[in-house]
């Protein structure tokens, strides 16, 4: 189980990860062990498993489920010379204003290029709150880029 309490909307922050791809008659277990670690609280479904093949999802795709594949990047050298943009300023996040904005860039970006529904900015914000409590406690920051500064 993948949990992140304090922001129940996370969807890739709650979910069920399996060792291996769902078989024919996997849909209504998986969906009871998700249920019996997540209960009611959470406004999603979301399936995980950590083998390369995709394995046979057609009934979940039957009760409304879709796909999402996971890209990861790695880096095995730095080559250096970073590429800069003298018109923007990278800065901790730290004001109100400054995190309304990256809120506000996080729900825009969630709409146009993930097509995810609109809640409200309910999970943006928990997020942001948890990523300011850190920052508050001196446990990292949230940086961003102001252009015009």
């Amino acid at each position: 189980m993948i949990r992140t309490p304090n922001n129940p909307t996370f969807w890739f922050g709650n979910f069920v990860l399996f060792k291996r791809a769902p078989e024919a008659g996997d849909l209504d277990s998986w969906l009871e062990i998700h249920r019996h670690a997540f209960g009611q609280r959470l406004n999603h479904h979301v399936f995980g498993w950590d083998e390369p093949r995709e394995g046979d999802i057609s009934a979940f795709l039957t009760t409304g489920f879709v796909t999402s594949h996971g890209i990861a990047l790695s880096l095995s050298a730095y080559a250096g010379g970073a590429i800069t943009n003298p018109s923007l300023t990278v800065r901790p996040i730290v004001s109100d204003s400054d995190w309304e904005l990256v809120i506000a860039q996080q729900i825009f970006v969630d709409r146009v290029d993930f097509d995810y529904p609109e809640d409200g900015g309910t999970f943006r914000r928990a997020g942001a709150a948890s990523y300011q409590k850190l920052a508050h406690e001196k446990r990292g920051n949230w940086w961003g880029g102001i252009p015009g500064r």
